[in-house]
């Protein structure tokens, strides 16, 4: 017999200390060696996985005035000996209005319509089964949607592009867009059914399509859940941005990337300072105009002739002429330079998975200097949530230098582990009455990265009542629709942190504005012409350097009358009046107004709205001004078959969205998080010394 040796013990304990000690995302998902935006296809034996890449994302940009127009062109090749059909998650801002499809195929260019969602799928369905060529782009958040390309031949390289315009943001005196290249992989809960099980904690490796099934509180789970590559193999991407700002431009910056710029007569144009980038984190521009020329109000106006009374199946009756506006004011600074309000502060930090590396870092740092921005006379606690919340105190305390070092120490030991259950956090920052006298502020750090945003919004306004919800996004690629409209529905705002070095500005910002006071009950009033469909219904409280933004419609053309905006301040009463005859030309006013109003209607779903109702409004506004919405797609199919489908299949294709930079997680739902893993590791290590020893006595013994 061949002798048992000691080493044989000590090297099974070594490799099960590496097992359970390697990073998770070694073992958490098989994507790490595939090459960069890679385009995987299933073959034909189990497990086997041939390759096609994604091989660039082009980006252009033209910002004029208020809006960016932008053109998002995404190529891959099929690099197999199959037919495939390729499907692909991408995100964009979540204010886009996605407006125009082209697909180009070799030397075939094909347009895509806008069709009802269904009456899209099967169009495209059928061209598949046809044999013909055809891409479909669905919405799936207001940030995030999918491409399905069908019958790609072997060889080929296909031209995925869309157009979409977006609103500029605007804030103490800076202009800023975002573009996300990348997406947080989404946490999905476990299917309720199966709470507590051991199928509940892996049923999202068990995938139909992506790595995620659908669970009670997402019923798309698997459209939202791409596979992911590793962050060094990530799509390489170039932009281009024209910028005619309508003013003198004094500076322009980016915090996600090093970029050139060059002004042409009025026009600047902004350059990635490589010449491509990879798709791992989002792209950031601000600009400021030189002092005296940022816009204390302005109003944009555009005429439109439309179509009347049109479907997807009719012709306009007659053509009619609309007009449309968008409002935007600035309040004086010197409304708020006034004493600060009592607070009751409530910090909720995100700890889950998704928040490991980088982005726990950046929030930790922010909540610190959060805390050491309190003044004696606040009230604060402080949250940690990711499977279950966790609070340092059991109800808000005075902001003395004995609790504040507490929950300093406390902010310190926090680390990232675990599910994002946004929901039970914010029960457990408001399940106490606020005092009355004082203004309970909430304060939310995360990277937002969730699936089941509809189930959160429709509780927020309930477990609000009269508190203001101030959410930070960390991270590279945050959830920013999650994060824009929770703050929305809490009356407070969104900040947006990329990266370590823009914590401490970015937060001093952000509580400068918390500790003064707000312009509440703000109204909007004609005069002197007819009342428009206007948004938003209700505009929120205004904080320091933030604008009114309102967008209006008539039903025919107008060139007199003033918008009277009023509000109070310190019980004391604000107005102002524009005029609106004194306006500048602006283009995209009609789209932009229909996205508002696509938004005002979806947000009737959560307080109590028929939902066939407001599919059906959606349905008429999304065809009538021809933007992609959850009830409409675009669709575009090539007239002629290009391949045999009685003698050639198709193979369906995953290609994988690239990991964030900084973020460590194979999976978003962190089911082993650091804590179980760490407890997992503790006991199989023990059991590989207890084996080690019982080989050594088998030694001995022989």
């Amino acid at each position: 017999m061949k002798p048992v040796y000691p080493s044989h013990g000590i090297a099974l304990t070594l490799l099960l200390i590496c097992l359970f000690t390697l990073p998770r995302s070694l073992f958490a998902v098989s994507l790490g060696d595939v090459g960069a935006g890679t385009l995987l296809i299933d073959g034909e034996l189990p497990g086997q996985r041939i390759e096609s890449r994604l091989m660039h994302t082009d980006v252009q940009m033209n910002i004029a005035g208020m809006q960016a127009m932008t053109r998002v062109s995404q190529q891959f090749r099929n690099d197999s000996e199959q037919w495939i059909e390729a499907t692909y998650v991408f995100p964009l801002p979540d204010d886009a209005s996605v407006h125009e499809l082209e697909m180009t195929i070799g030397e075939q260019r094909i347009r895509g319509v806008i069709q009802s969602r269904q009456k899209a799928r099967a169009t495209f369905e059928q061209a598949s089964r046809e044999g013909r060529q055809a891409s479909l782009v669905e919405q799936q958040r207001a940030n995030l949607y999918t491409t399905r390309v069908a019958n790609v031949p072997p060889g080929e390289a296909v031209t995925i592009s869309i157009a979409y315009q977006a609103p500029v943001r605007y804030r103490d005196g800076i202009f800023s867009l975002r573009f996300p290249m990348t997406m947080t992989p989404r946490y999905i809960p476990p299917r309720l059914q199966q709470a507590g099980s051991h199928e509940e904690m892996l049923s999202f490796r068990q995938a139909d399509n992506g790595w995620a099934r659908p669970v009670d509180a997402i019923a798309d789970a698997a459209e939202i859940s791409p596979p992911f590559t590793a962050t060094e193999n990530a799509t390489p991407a170039t932009i281009e941005v024209n910028i005619n700002a309508g003013a003198e431009i004094l500076q322009i910056s980016s915090d996600s990337h090093k970029i050139t710029s060059e002004q042409v007569d009025d026009t600047w144009l902004i350059q990635l300072a490589h010449t491509s980038v990879p798709t791992d984190r989002d792209f950031t521009l601000s600009w400021q105009a030189q002092p005296g020329q940022s816009p204390a109000a302005a109003v944009f106006r555009q005429d439109i002739a439309t179509r009347a009374n049109a479907t997807e199946t009719t012709t306009p009756d007659t053509a009619m002429t609309q007009s449309f506006a968008s409002i935007m004011l600035v309040p004086p600074q010197d409304l708020f330079d006034q004493d600060r309000p009592a607070r009751e502060v409530i910090f909720v930090i995100d700890t889950s998975g998704s928040m490991e590396g980088a982005s726990i870092n950046q929030a930790r740092t922010a909540l610190q200097l959060g805390v050491q921005r309190l003044q004696a006379s606040d009230l604060f606690n402080v949250i940690e949530f990711n499977d279950r919340p966790r609070s340092l105190f059991k109800a808000a305390v005075k902001a003395d230098s004995d609790n504040l070092r507490r929950a300093n120490r406390w902010i310190q030991s926090l680390y990232a582990g675990g599910g994002t259950e946004i929901g039970s956090a914010l029960q457990a920052a408001l399940k106490t009455a606020p005092d009355p006298a004082r203004v309970r502020q909430v304060v939310f750090i995360t990277d937002g990265s969730v699936g089941n945003e509809a189930q959160i919004f429709a509780t927020l306004p309930r477990l609000l009542g009269n508190s203001r919800l101030f959410t930070i996004g960390i991270g590279s690629a945050p959830n920013t629709w999650f994060m824009r409209k929770a703050a929305e529905l809490g009356r407070g705002s969104y900040t947006y942190i990329a990266s370590q070095d823009q914590v401490g500005s970015r937060m001093l910002a952000l509580f400068g504005k918390l500790e003064k006071p707000v312009l509440t009950n703000i109204s909007l009033r004609w005069e002197g012409v007819p009342e428009p469909q206007m948004y938003p219904v209700t505009v929120p409280d205004l904080y320091v350097g933030e604008p009114v933004l309102a967008d209006a419609r008539w039903s025919q053309a107008i060139d007199t009358g003033s918008l009277v905006i009023s509000g109070y301040h310190n019980g004391r009463e604000w107005s102002r009046q524009l005029n609106i005859g004194e306006t500048s030309a602006a283009q995209g006013l009609g789209k932009r107004w229909a996205a508002r109003a696509i938004e005002a209607l979806d947000d009737n779903l959560l307080l109590g709205a028929s939902p066939q109702a407001v599919e059906q409004d959606i349905t008429a506004l999304a065809l009538e001004y021809g933007l992609i919405t959850r009830y409409t797609s675009l669709v575009a199919v090539a007239e002629q078959a290009s391949r045999n489908i009685a003698s050639e299949g198709v193979t369906p294709a995953l290609i994988p969205a690239s990991m964030p930079a900084g973020n460590t997680m194979g999976f978003p739902q962190g089911a082993l998080g650091v804590r179980t893993q760490l407890l997992l590791s503790a006991v199989l290590f023990s059991l590989s010394i207890l084996l080690g020893l019982a080989t050594l006595q088998q030694v001995r013994q022989r």
